[in-house]
């Protein structure tokens, strides 16, 4: 997962909430969502994190290694370089 921590992933009552990572985990869930059109929001507030919050649904974590969705790929490039969007 190029050496950073387990994905954590805070489970409210409408979404699954983690901060974005570049790495297998994170980058099958959202191919996943974005597949199966469900609910997939965005939001950067500061310089640092990106935030991701899904529709809350059953998922599990595969490593299996992956590109992220080449669409996901614009948009979170498009966050990196912003700040205050959703």
């Amino acid at each position: 997962m190029n050496n950073r921590e387990k994905i954590v992933i805070n489970e409210t009552k409408k979404y699954l909430v983690f901060d974005y990572q570049d790495d297998n985990q994170v980058n099958n869930l959202l191919n996943d969502w974005f597949s199966h059109d469900k609910l997939i929001i965005i939001d950067k507030k500061d310089d640092d994190n990106i935030i991701i919050k899904l529709e809350k649904d059953n998922y599990s974590l595969n490593n299996k290694n992956v590109s992220l969705n080449e669409d996901l790929n614009k948009i979170i490039d498009l966050f990196h370089i912003s700040n205050n969007i959703r």
